[in-house]
């Protein structure tokens, strides 16, 4: 049985990076808003990493995930990664419920390293 992702990102390049390197080897749950993320969350609570950016919403890059990384917190043991390219969203995600700071340039190797694969 394959490991199960969500990956709540709006950058359009992410998500399709992240589904070409790991497509074959594990099922990926693609959010591009954080309702969204909430939706395909409620859907599948069981997935093995949740991967959280920091600015999803809002084209002003802002952060806006802080309400939904704690909703899933609340329900959720497994790993949830932070990765922003902004450091200090990083931070807040980690604050939130975040087990990993990873940033943008860290992701690919972290979930390689948290996931086994």
């Amino acid at each position: 049985m394959k490991k199960r992702m969500l990956v709540v990102n709006d950058d359009e390049g992410i998500q399709v990076l992240l589904a070409r390197l790991f497509g074959e080897k594990l099922d990926i749950f693609s959010a591009f808003t954080l309702e969204q993320g909430k939706k395909l969350f409620g859907k599948n609570p069981t997935v093995d990493l949740v991967v959280m950016d920091g600015c999803v919403d809002n084209q002003q890059h802002e952060l806006d995930s802080i309400e939904l990384t704690r909703e899933i917190r609340a329900t959720y043991q497994g790993p949830m990664l932070a990765c922003s390219s902004f450091p200090d969203y990083n931070n807040q995600l980690m604050k939130a419920g975040c087990d990993y700071n990873v940033g943008d340039l860290g992701l690919i190797g972290s979930i390689k390293k948290i996931l086994g694969i």
